[in-house]
């Protein structure tokens, strides 16, 4: 009767199931429709709508005189509020000037470069710059969304524009007697170190290397960072001058030099 009743017991006991009862099943990959899915949208969207269309109906840009005002106003409050520009001026070695003639030495074409580009989005402040007794010159310069190439990046091109004419600038300072129709570039080697983005103060520092008056020519370098100090681009430089004597009886040359 008891081995009965213990049978009966024994055999009533349940143990736990195994530990692969409990394992979940693997759920269902969904992954790669939702991959599938989520390209073919956006290469709708973006074959119809670019992506700086998009950007500019999302943020737009100023566009009347009232909304340009209060735009370069912050852009004016911004770029002297950062301690670099505070340090250059307290610096009594550097000399601080502004105007468009830091970008501006090419008589011809430069009208165009500043004039298509004075907008928001481009350049729309005029440039700051500091220039040292020793020919060290510094120049702030806001490149906006409508500078870029690829989506929210510099063009080259408008970098190169840019270091290449600050170096102009700064040989013209060191040397009065030339003038933007006496200083040609031969050869303007670049080095891009980090992409440029859009919407930010760069800095376009530029010394003399070298000067040579019996040839007339100037070797310069020069680079561009970030206000954090990043470095983007690298560019040295070979430059040459017409004698200046022959401009000197020019009229149209004195004309357009005091228009600076």
């Amino acid at each position: 009767m008891f081995k009965l009743i213990h049978r009966r017991l024994y055999s009533t006991i349940k143990y736990p199931p195994p530990p692969s009862h409990y394992e979940t099943k693997p759920a269902k990959k969904y992954w790669k429709k939702i991959t599938f899915l989520a390209f073919v949208s956006g290469a709708v969207i973006t074959y119809n709508y670019p992506i700086y269309t998009i950007v500019e109906k999302s943020i737009p840009l100023p566009k009347d005189e009232e909304e340009t005002t209060k735009y370069n106003e912050n852009l004016e409050s911004k770029l002297n509020s950062f301690p670099l520009v505070n340090h250059y001026r307290n610096d009594k070695s550097f000399i601080e000037s502004r105007g468009w003639h830091h970008l501006e030495t090419a008589t011809a074409g430069l009208e165009g470069f500043h004039g298509t580009l004075l907008t928001p989005g481009g350049i729309a402040i005029p440039p700051l710059a500091f220039h040292s007794e020793n020919g060290d010159d510094i120049v702030f310069v806001h490149v906006g969304r409508r500078l870029s190439g690829y989506p929210f990046i510099v063009h080259g091109g408008i970098l190169g524009s840019i270091i290449d004419e600050t170096q102009k600038a700064n040989i013209i300072k060191e040397f009065p007697y030339l003038t933007p129709d006496t200083i040609h570039t031969k050869s303007l080697n670049i080095k891009y170190k980090f992409p440029t983005f859009v919407n930010q103060f760069i800095v376009i520092r530029s010394s003399v290397n070298k000067s040579d008056p019996n040839s007339k020519t100037y070797t310069t370098k020069a680079d561009i960072s970030t206000i954090c100090g990043t470095l983007l681009m690298e560019a040295t430089s070979t430059l040459s001058a017409d004698d200046p004597l022959s401009y000197e009886s020019s009229p149209a040359s004195s004309s357009k030099w005091l228009k600076w």
